[in-house]
């Protein structure tokens, strides 16, 4: 049986300066209805991560890194199998002229592939027990499409049991 628990935060991207912001807490918000009761918990070191403001170099390196974020994840009571951390977010672009969500990277600690946030689950990492998952945040630039704006997406992570 798989179970969910999810943790959600919003990025916002003002200028070209993007802000993830957690729900109070930081912890998470419970599994999404219809999901069995909840069997790991997940945690995020910080309620907002912020991207720093671009300058020039950054667009010329085509992206801007912000400060890494620590994922929690500790199985409840009773649950000693596996389980998956798992990333995702519901919206295809983060408004203002439709900058595409893709344009937000991430990788976990040890790899060192860029994967872009999708409207689809994707696996972060796979573990059993208490673990600490480090998790890389990269916003993506381009001279020629980035226009001062504000941009937003909402983004989950979330453990579900194997």
């Amino acid at each position: 049986m798989r179970r969910r628990l999810q943790v959600r935060w919003a990025v916002a991207c003002l200028a070209a300066v993007a802000v993830l912001a957690i729900p109070e807490g930081g912890t998470a918000q419970g599994p999404p209805p219809g999901v069995g009761p909840k069997g790991v918990k997940v945690r995020l070191s910080q309620t907002t991560v912020t991207f720093p403001t671009p300058g020039i170099a950054d667009f010329d390196m085509g992206w801007v890194d912000a400060s890494s974020l620590v994922v929690s994840v500790e199985p409840r009571g009773n649950q000693q199998g596996p389980w998956e951390l798992r990333i995702r977010t519901d919206d295809v672009d983060m408004g203002g002229y439709g900058k595409p969500v893709t344009d937000i990277l991430w990788r976990p600690a040890g790899s060192t592939t860029w994967t872009p946030l999708t409207n689809t689950d994707q696996a972060v990492a796979q573990g059993t027990g208490n673990q600490n998952v480090t998790v890389y945040l990269r916003l993506v630039l381009d001279y020629g499409f980035d226009l001062p704006n504000t941009y937003s997406a909402d983004v989950t992570f979330y453990a579900e049991t194997l």
